[in-house]
């Protein structure tokens, strides 16, 4: 999942995904086309593009090659002949108000997404307005990042301030292999059920009656004890401006977007990795927590079978 549409909504608009060393940018031509390519220069290589924001082509910073959204070049202006240059594109596909880049799936997205394809649907996450989107660079393993949003058992010892209004005893967890369901029901009437989607291997859809949250999980390039976490937060598009969403930000732990409860969660996942790192524990992972247990499961057999 590389950003929500709304991102990308306006002719023009913009977006980089990095994910370790590739980087890919998405951009919405002048019909209303979503098209993807390689954050790269044909020329030399150079990356094009940094963050988002609108651009009628893509100008390499370099030599001044220009590219239309079609990916043709446009102008390369300090030579008499153009080469015969295209930027590469990437496979990209819009599904439930969310932008999908395929890095190689032997499934199409539908096929992939289908166990979670009613309650996506009935979501209506396209109908919401992008709030904000922040990054927060952690020094964890992203596996790490990942595990502390898939399991209720911590909320009495890390969320004392909310365990009273959640019954984490009665979560109840669903595989739809190889994603999964947490179902946490609220102990105060108006807050209902507190949906949680895990799309394997590193998204979790935090979803409520009027808002939602998409937390990403990025591997560092080079370093296996780091990573970006990323929280998408989305609205009820009451009242929603005009103007397009702010930009993403990289924030500190304790920024005020991230709030209280996700900066727990992340914080004791920096403590686990100091932990884990001594070599000293191997972890062992109790029925409440079988939904990590699946994830393991299913990234330990897909190494086997690459």
């Amino acid at each position: 999942m590389a950003c929500a549409a709304a991102r990308v909504a306006a002719p023009g608009a913009f977006a980089v995904f990095d994910l370790g060393d590739s980087s890919t940018i998405l951009w919405r031509d002048a019909d209303g086309f979503l098209r993807a390519f390689a954050n790269a220069c044909p020329h030399r290589g150079t990356r094009l593009l940094d963050g988002c924001g609108q651009t009628p082509n893509i100008v390499c910073p370099y030599h001044a090659f220009s590219y239309a959204a079609d990916g043709r070049l446009l102008a390369a202006p300090h030579l008499d002949a153009a080469p015969a240059l295209k930027l590469v594109p990437q496979p990209v596909e819009e599904r439930y108000g969310l932008v999908w880049l395929d890095f190689g799936c032997a499934q199409t997205l539908a096929e992939y997404l289908e166990p979670l394809d009613a309650e996506l649907q009935s979501r209506d996450l396209a109908g919401l307005r992008l709030d904000s989107e922040v990054s927060v660079e952690l020094h964890c393993n992203w596996k790490i990042s990942a595990d502390v949003h898939g399991e209720a058992l911590h909320v009495p010892s890390l969320h004392p301030e909310i365990a009273a209004a959640v019954d984490h005893r009665g979560a109840k967890i669903t595989r739809l292999a190889p994603h999964a369901r947490l179902d946490v029901e609220a102990r105060i009437d108006d807050l209902g059920t507190n949906v949680l989607l895990y799309i394997f291997p590193n998204l979790h859809l935090n979803l409520h009656a009027d808002y939602a949250l998409i937390f990403r999980h990025r591997p560092h390039a080079t370093d296996p004890t780091r990573c970006s976490f990323d929280q998408i937060a989305l609205s009820s598009a009451a009242g929603a401006s005009a103007q397009p969403p702010q930009p993403p930000r990289s924030v500190a732990l304790d920024d005020a977007a991230i709030g209280p409860v996700t900066s727990a969660d992340l914080r004791i996942a920096e403590r686990v990795q100091r932990g884990l790192s001594t070599g000293q524990v191997e972890p062992q992972l109790t029925q409440p927590e079988r939904l990590l247990s699946w994830m393991l499961e299913e990234i330990e057999g897909r190494l086997r079978d690459a």
